[in-house]
């Protein structure tokens, strides 16, 4: 898959402290624990924030693609994620409710959403706000075969976030950052870690 009076995140991003020394607009590696690290970009356009977070992955298509489909259990390894689980099953996706909370700086975020997920195999997952604390928050994860002769992937999550509650621009996007960064560390290093348990 996001505290102030409920701001609601996305999905798999959870909030965690705010990046330091990220500006408007000003894309950048993020460090990580990860095999390799993030790359991360964000821009704001009134209320609303445009991301972008991309990074190589060192594992098969089908464990990458089982993590991030594997939706009753996300909150296990993303952190600050408390619950997550499917409503309903349908064609190609699946209704998805998750809650969680965190605290950042002094804003205590509350997180509750419910997301319409469509899955667009091999290499999409589009996910949308059905409900929740959002204005907008829709985005897809892309994943791309990095050459015939390397077994690694790059995955991207791409999307628009806007808060409903009404927050200052520049308390808004750096939250929406890093709970993002969190978020897609907690969903690769799993991918990592079950790539690693098979070999």
């Amino acid at each position: 898959m996001l505290q102030c009076p409920r701001f609601l995140p996305h999905p798999w991003l959870r909030l965690a402290a705010v990046l330091a020394g990220l500006w408007w607009g000003v894309p950048g590696a993020v460090s990580s624990a990860m095999a390799a690290p993030l790359e991360l970009s964000a821009t704001r356009e009134a209320g609303r924030v445009d991301l972008l977070i991309r990074t190589t992955v060192a594992a098969p298509h089908a464990v990458i693609w089982a993590v991030l489909t594997d939706y009753d259990n996300t909150a296990q390894w993303v952190p600050g994620m408390e619950r997550s689980v499917v409503l309903q099953r349908k064609e190609g996706g699946a209704i998805v409710e998750q809650r969680g909370s965190a605290n950042v700086l002094f804003f205590h975020l509350a997180i509750n959403s419910v997301v319409d997920v469509q899955e667009l195999p091999p290499d999409r997952i589009e996910v949308k706000l059905v409900r929740g604390d959002f204005k907008q928050l829709k985005g897809a994860y892309e994943l791309k075969k990095l050459g015939d002769g390397d077994a690694r992937y790059e995955l991207r999550w791409q999307g628009q976030l806007e808060l409903a509650a009404a927050v200052p621009g520049f308390v808004a996007q750096p939250l929406l950052v890093s709970n993002l960064k969190k978020s897609f560390e907690g969903l690769v290093q799993e991918m990592e870690r079950r790539a690693k348990a098979v070999q």
